[in-house]
């Protein structure tokens, strides 16, 4: 009932010396009676008492840190003269251990090309003549054999308690204390890695490892090749291992007799300790801190871990003190915690109310907002998320609601922050909201300030500056943008150059009218062109803490939405927010027609009352409201609004007939005013897809570009990414995909089509190249970094 340490390696090497091939209950007899028997010290000529030595657990083949404390003689592993001769011509230490004889157990024998010949069968193995085998060196046998009547008593580094195992010479090496480099490194080498069975993610037990690959990442490395698990060392092919410790070689074992005083120095000093898995990921075996996974689940606490009790239905841990009422023995039979106890007069009778069960996710009582901040996505943009420039189909001038729809048009993609970008390419959006005192809007020009310098502790959203800025993030990924050669600590100015830099979407929040009303938009989010940054420079801020500021300039062929001849262009809404905004506006304005009837009675009843109790007492004259007959008596024009339900005039303002006629723009537009003379040629070029193109184009003279985009991104959908298929190939059944999904669908389904199933087995995948330029010329650079 203690919570302990189940994951110990003590359990597992305490049945090292029963035999690995008998059963279960010939172990636990055999533990007993080796409890019960009498060894007799020994001397072995590899190891010597006192020497460090890796320990292999006899469970699931991992290598723990250990120590040679006796040596001793096995009585039930001596062997007569002839099973010795027998086989000292086959036994080797496992230092010499040929892993490959291990892997030709999972190759059929025609992969073997006569490495192990078969057996001869029948009679014939009587007249076959064996040849004869090359002498070998006695001396040299003598010392790499393996002594099988010989027990090695080891105590675990980790292990505070007097051992009583006992190893094997096969179960034991010398300590591993030579690392190898990364680049050092070899393919076919055999080597020990630190490897997590259940997470391959997180640190774990150290096991023998042959390298078949290298694979280098951008942080890291992946191993991938042969990983020796359990107590004869089964090799698990084309296991891949990430890198995440360090690389030890597996050392060799030196006889007595030829060991030097540096080597048994070495022999016997401890080297730097290993690391081992974590107990707790939540905490990360971190003392210090609260944790209810690996601590008490009511205080959080860590203290006398010999007083925790677990409960045996949610194996959470519990103080004996911290429980109402504290428990003050421990209990002999099952103990469960006060949320999973069930008590025997509470059970449901058949054919009575149902059981409520415990909740294990926690109810949170905080406010989100109930609105928009918390939303999800319901479409995703189909250009890259590292896209710098324009995003195709979005207008300058163009408005939204809500944040969360400037990240599902992909002008802007982070919900939240407001620079999108990253230190090693630059900043692709920003959005000036002014949330920075700092800020300086001049319209074509304005003076940004960078993210950071503020404690945003408890999940909020902005506070006041607290500490300086640092070049980093977000603040190095739009120096970037800034056409220098090096970005450098004090600054950067690209003077006359500055139109080379990269491209940064800018976009205007109606917050921006507190402090720059002339540039920002009334209601909304709006998309105001493409900026570039000039310079860059740290400076103190008036909060008195250092901050970056960044000075862009605009530089965008289409007219800003506050100059002369630009386009207007209504506010987009969420799908069905303003029909939901309507129907909570009639909802409420019933709810207040019924609520002023009942105040009116209730307050005409408390008066009748207070007049009857005290007669003596004269009463104010309650105010009479004056009614619109009254008003229209004397000649007053009547301001009350009318109640009635919104709904119709609300989406009759805002439906495309109505936005177009209120702008005195045609109801219909062509799409040859709406697309250029390249994306028209394109379009016309392939005659594949010239029934969805039709399509697409009544869709771009019905509604306008930004409509006719995403209806492209839908009409050239590959069903198999769920994006728009990059290097596009059309099938004779008329349907478009990825190449590289394509070739993926055949090599697992066949040669058939993924969308309707016909055979295609004497078709050859070949792509689309009229199509692929139409796409190219509408969605400039949608299928840039894809295959």
């Amino acid at each position: 009932m203690v919570k302990i340490n189940t994951d110990s390696p003590k359990k597992s090497l305490t049945k090292s010396t029963a035999d690995d091939k008998t059963d279960s209950d010939n172990n636990k007899n055999h533990e007993q009676e080796s409890s019960d028997a009498v060894y007799t010290d020994a001397v072995s000529k590899l190891y010597a008492v006192g020497d460090l030595v890796d320990v292999r657990d006899p469970e699931h083949g991992a290598w723990f840190e250990s120590k040679i404390i006796r040596i001793v003689h096995d009585q039930k592993g001596k062997k007569s003269e002839h099973e010795k001769e027998k086989g000292s011509d086959t036994s080797s230490s496992y230092q010499s251990q040929n892993y490959d004889c291990n892997d030709l157990e999972n190759k059929p024998p025609i992969e073997m090309n006569g490495d192990c010949k078969p057996k001869s069968k029948g009679i014939a193995k009587y007249f076959t003549k064996s040849p004869k085998g090359k002498k070998k060196d006695k001396d040299s046998k003598s010392e790499t054999r393996i002594v099988d009547n010989l027990l090695y008593k080891v105590q675990l580094d980790n292990d505070e308690d007097d051992s009583e195992s006992y190893c094997k010479e096969k179960d034991i090496r010398p300590r591993a204390r030579t690392i190898i480099d990364i680049k050092d490194l070899k393919v076919g080498q055999t080597v020990m890695v630190n490897y997590n069975i259940e997470e391959p993610m997180e640190k774990g037990y150290w096991f023998d490892f042959k390298v078949s690959e290298i694979r280098k990442l951008r942080t890291s490395y992946d191993l991938v090749g042969t990983l020796y698990l359990g107590p004869e060392a089964v090799p698990q092919n084309d296991t891949k291992i990430r890198l995440q410790d360090k690389i030890f070689a597996i050392e060799e074992v030196v006889p007595l007799e030829k060991r030097s005083d540096e080597y048994n120095r070495l022999m016997t000093m401890n080297p730097e300790k290993r690391s081992q898995p974590l107990t707790c990921l939540t905490c990360r075996d971190d003392e210090e801190a609260l944790c209810k996974d690996c601590g008490c689940y009511v205080c959080l606490g860590k203290e006398f871990p010999e007083k925790i009790v677990l409960c045996d239905e949610c194996n959470y841990g519990y103080h004996m003190s911290c429980l109402k009422p504290p428990l003050k023995d421990l209990p002999d039979e099952d103990w469960y915690c006060p949320s999973c106890k069930r008590d025997p007069q509470d059970v449901v009778a058949p054919g009575a109310a149902k059981q409520t069960k415990k909740k294990n996710a926690s109810q949170s009582k905080r406010d989100w907002g109930r609105g928009m901040a918390c939303v999800g996505k319901t479409k995703t943009c189909a250009m890259p998320a590292n896209h710098f420039g324009p995003i195709p189909g979005i207008e300058v001038g163009m408005c939204w609601r809500f944040r969360i729809q400037l990240s599902e048009s992909g002008v802007h993609r982070p919900p939240v922050s407001g620079i999108h970008g990253r230190d090693v390419e630059g900043a692709y959006s920003i959005v000036l909201s002014g949330g920075y005192e700092d800020d300086v809007d001049n319209g074509n020009e304005f003076t940004y300030t960078g993210s950071g310098g503020r404690d945003l502790s408890g999940n909020k959203r902005t506070a006041e500056q607290s500490c300086d800025q640092t070049l980093t993030r977000e603040n190095k990924a739009l120096a970037r943008n800034c056409a220098v050669n090096q970005i450098k600590e004090d600054g950067a100015d690209a003077g006359e150059n500055w139109k080379n830099g990269k491209p940064v979407r800018v976009v205007r929040s109606y917050k921006m009218m507190k402090h720059f009303p002339k540039y920002a938009p009334s209601e909304g989010i709006r998309y105001d062109g493409i900026y570039k940054v000039v310079k860059y420079y740290p400076e103190k801020g008036l909060s008195g803490y250092r901050v970056w500021k960044y000075l862009l300039r605009r530089d965008d062929p289409s007219p800003a939405p506050w100059e002369a001849g630009a386009k207007h262009y209504p506010i987009v809404y969420p799908d069905g927010y303003l029909e939901a905004e309507a129907e909570k506006k009639a909802l409420k304005q019933k709810q207040n027609t019924k609520s002023k009837g009942k105040v009116t009675k209730k307050r005409a009843l408390r008066e009748s009352n207070q007049s009857a109790e005290s007669e003596c007492d004269i009463s104010p004259p309650a105010k009479k409201r004056k009614t619109a007959s009254e008003n229209k008596r004397k000649g007053k024009s009547s301001k009350t609004k009318s109640t009635t339900s919104p709904n119709g005039s609300i989406l009759e303002m805002f439906s495309p007939k109505r936005r177009n006629s209120a702008n005195g723009m045609k109801q219909v537009k062509k799409s040859e005013s709406v697309l250029t003379s390249e994306e028209r040629d394109a379009i016309k070029a392939d005659t594949l897809n010239s029934k969805l193109w039709g399509e697409c184009l009544a869709v771009c003279d019905s509604w306008g570009k930004k409509e006719f985009v995403e209806f492209v991104s839908m009409q050239f959908l590959c069903i198999i990414c769920q994006e728009v298929a990059a290097s596009p190939v059309t099938t004779p059944c008329l349907h478009n995909f990825c190449m590289a999904c394509l070739k993926l669908a055949f090599k697992t389904t066949g040669a058939i089509c993924p969308c309707c199933r016909q055979n295609l087995a004497k078709y050859e995948p070949e792509p689309n190249e009229e199509l692929k330029t139409a796409l190219r010329s509408i969605m400039t650079g949608y299928d840039a970094g894809k295959k």
